[in-house]
This record gives structure tokens, C-alpha cells and sequence, in this order.
């Protein structure tokens, strides 16, 4: 059995966000978790 780890880090450049940017930054977090979520294919050269 092979086990593949991937690590990833998102830097937010501010602290507070305003109330009208909420629905990106839902947007951009779901983004993230179904990029995370999606499988790895490895292919052998």
C-alpha cells in the first residue's frame, strides 16, 4: 500500500474582511476543500 500526503498553505493578505466580500471568501474556502478533495493520479513515465 502507498500513502501520498499533500500539504498546502493559503496566506490571506488581510485580517478583516468586509461584509460584501463574504460571498467570495465562502466561495474561494469551498474552492479550496474541493481541490483538496479531488483525487491524485499518478502516472509512471
Amino acid at each position: 500500500m502507498i500513502f501520498v500526503f499533500q500539504r498546502s498553505r493559503v496566506r490571506l493578505n488581510k485580517a478583516t474582511f468586509a461584509p460584501e466580500d463574504y460571498s467570495s471568501l465562502r466561495e474561494f474556502s469551498a474552492f479550496i476543500v474541493q481541490k483538496e478533495n479531488e483525487q491524485i493520479v499518478l502516472k509512471k513515465k
